[in-house]
């Protein structure tokens, strides 16, 4: 499943602190061993050695296509799904994996259309309070939501009415500023 990880070449040189270093920032591993005449791993090595173990690099984000996210939304419909499990930006220096709710509405709703707006915020908010039992306050309809606001690629809300009250108590609302 992680062998991905091992592919040095397609590291990113993500921050250098020594200034000769500086402009491989945003680089890959592999397009600086091929400057340096050396094999991936040997430029990885070298580089972090040469930095003093400083620098860090990223691996290359695998998942993000069409495809992947068609089976993260065929999972989610799954009555055994449930979405969360964040760490709430526990870890800021080092990732920011906590941005889940907000990669969901992005690239599910407003960017490929695999939800509706409706459905995501019942993924994220129903589903996880009905397995710990909570009772839902309320439901809106996908007229409710047109009424209340309309989102765009950015999520904010463009047309607030009385209906779009300040999150939390709205759910569109709260989708929207998320």
């Amino acid at each position: 499943m992680f062998i991905f990880m091992s592919d040095w070449a397609g590291y990113t040189e993500d921050e250098a602190f020594l200034d000769k270093n500086k402009s491989l920032e945003g680089r890959t591993v592999g397009e600086i061993a091929r400057d340096r005449d050396a094999e991936p791993f040997d430029a990885l090595l070298d580089l972090a050695i040469e930095e003093g173990l400083k620098t860090s690099f990223l691996p290359l984000v695998y998942g993000d296509d069409d495809h992947s996210w068609q089976v993260r939304t065929n999972a989610w419909a799954d009555s055994r799904t449930v979405v969360g499990a964040s760490d709430a930006g526990a870890h800021l220096d080092m990732i920011d994996t906590f941005s889940f709710t907000t990669q969901m509405l992005g690239n599910t709703v407003a960017r490929r259309g695999l939800l509706s707006v409706e459905q995501a915020v019942h993924y994220l908010t129903e589903v996880p309070a009905r397995l710990v039992g909570l009772k839902t306050a309320a439901c809106f309809t996908s007229a409710a939501a047109q009424a209340s606001a309309t989102c765009g690629p950015a999520w904010t809300c463009r047309r607030p009415s009385p209906r779009c009250r300040p999150w939390p108590t709205s759910p569109i609302c709260a989708a929207s500023s998320i």
